[in-house]
């Protein structure tokens, strides 16, 4: 008796219940990633030991829900290409949500999760989202321009570009942040100066 042979008779509890398993095999995987079941597809997205079959299984589906966990849970850090690609094809309305777009190709925060997201990529989420919401936003704590911008300055990939646009923000606590990160990137390069 395989589990394979019963996927088509588990109930959604169990489905996500397997897809959460670190050490469910590859051919179980797949299977996974070709079910109904779009809460189990994304447990099987977030799945650290996820097989690169199942991977591009998930990558090819409609789901977006399910192609964000792939990014914010690592699992497509091997290839920053196909970060930048979630993003420029994602629905407009699925990159409003600062604390969606934030946890999913930012990270930090509450996110502690290492994204692999490119630097051009990170220099559109600035300049297309954070820096209009800027003029609409306060400069407190829970400000979730501040926050997520703050945040992309610290980012490991962010570029001494993106740094020194961001420097010119409105909203202090990402001015700081810019401002560190130059500081940073120039200790890292310092035969460029």
């Amino acid at each position: 008796m395989s589990l394979i042979d019963y996927i088509y008779a588990m109930d959604n509890c169990e489905l996500n219940n397997l897809a959460k398993n670190r050490f469910i095999d590859h051919e179980m995987q797949v299977e996974l990633a070709r079910c109904r079941h779009l809460r189990a597809r994304q447990y099987l997205a977030g799945n650290p030991n996820l097989c690169d079959r199942a991977r591009d299984i998930l990558l090819s589906g409609r789901s977006n829900a399910v192609k964000f966990e792939l990014v914010r849970s690592g699992n497509l850090n091997s290839d920053p290409d196909l970060i930048h690609k979630v993003y420029t094809e994602a629905p407009r309305r699925m990159l409003t949500s600062f604390w969606r777009l934030g946890g999913t190709f930012i990270g930090g925060g509450w996110y502690q999760s290492y994204v692999a997201t490119p630097a051009e990529t990170l220099k559109a989420i600035y300049l297309d989202i954070i820096r209009p919401a800027e003029s609409r936003g306060g400069d407190s704590y829970h400000d979730s321009a501040g926050y997520w911008g703050s945040n992309l300055a610290r980012h490991h990939n962010v570029s001494e570009e993106l740094a020194v646009i961001m420097s010119t923000s409105s909203i202090d606590r990402i001015k700081k942040s810019a401002f560190e990160a130059l500081v940073k990137i120039r200790e890292s390069n310092p035969q460029e100066l």
